[in-house]
């Protein structure tokens, strides 16, 4: 079985090679987008400290683009960005093309670009639906599946695996930031090494940002499961808001907003360093 997979990987990743220069552009696309994405979101997470507006997640945040007279031009570009990142993320799942291997550990990070992957699909669907008017773009499409999901006998322990999996991987997030060796794919000159010094700060403090977002929504799908619930589960701009309900919530707001604008800003200059191909350090082919 093992071979098997092995060789389906090797197939999988030939193929990705072959499309390889077409799919380093799309990939770098997606990042950027991405990082546009985050500093959105965390530049409203700190105006709602001053009551301005409430805290938003990327698809509340998409919203403020349908009665902007440039919306019906920046949402499907933004929903193309969007999906660019899903491509390139689905591909990171099942193609391999950083040759991270079949370990557990491997298999754990995988997952996590299928989940990256199918969450920001939805983000894109999002942005095309209200760029071309559908009623429905409001829709919370989370909600609505894990509804579906309740309606199975073993539907919340299933929410609750998956809330642990979220869990499981805001642990990940602080462990990266922690270490601070997420870098390896990077390629600078001798001329930009202290950009790539400062940069590592600005992705631990957004990664240490991205860690609380993924507890706060694994507390908040366990809630749900444990009510058969879908309306108590949330998303990033749900967790915002109860980490801003909390005792001294303003300043935890601000806090993690400041920290997702910083992993934004990590997330363009990713997509201007990073080495889209090629093994990761720790891999079988680095």
């Amino acid at each position: 079985m093992a071979a098997f997979i092995a060789s389906l990987n090797r197939k999988a990743r030939n193929a990705s090679r072959e499309g390889k220069g077409w799919i380093e552009p799309i990939a770098r696309l997606g990042l950027m987008c991405k990082g546009l994405t985050y500093i959105l979101v965390g530049g409203i997470g700190l105006t709602a400290v001053f009551r301005l507006v409430p805290a938003m997640g990327p698809r509340e945040a998409l919203n403020l683009f349908v009665s902007h007279p440039s919306g019906a031009i920046l949402l499907p570009l933004i929903g193309t960005g969007l999906w660019a990142y899903s491509f390139w993320k689905l591909l990171q799942a099942t193609c391999d093309p950083e040759h991270r291997g079949t370990q557990w550990k491997a298999i754990f990070v995988r997952l996590g670009f299928l989940g990256s992957g199918c969450a920001h699909l939805g983000f894109g669907w999002t942005a095309f639906q209200l760029a071309f008017g559908n009623d429905h773009g409001h829709v919370r499409l989370e909600q609505y599946w894990l509804a579906r999901l309740f309606m199975h006998p073993l539907g919340d322990y299933l929410a609750g695996i998956i809330a642990a999996w979220i869990a499981i991987g805001g642990f990940y997030q602080f462990g990266r930031a922690w270490k601070g060796k997420f870098q390896h794919r990077w390629e600078v000159s001798k001329q930009a090494q202290d950009t790539k010094h400062w940069a590592r700060y600005i992705g631990q403090i957004g990664l240490a940002s991205r860690g609380v977002i993924f507890l706060v929504i694994a507390w908040l799908l366990f809630q749900s499961a444990l009510h058969l619930n879908a309306a108590e589960a949330g998303g990033v701009g749900d967790a915002l808001q109860v980490l801003g309900s909390l005792k001294y919530g303003s300043w935890l707001l601000a806090i993690v907003s400041m920290g997702l604008l910083a992993y934004g800003l990590f997330e363009l200059l990713e997509a201007y360093y990073c080495r889209i191909y090629g093994p990761v350090a720790g891999s079988k082919r680095e």
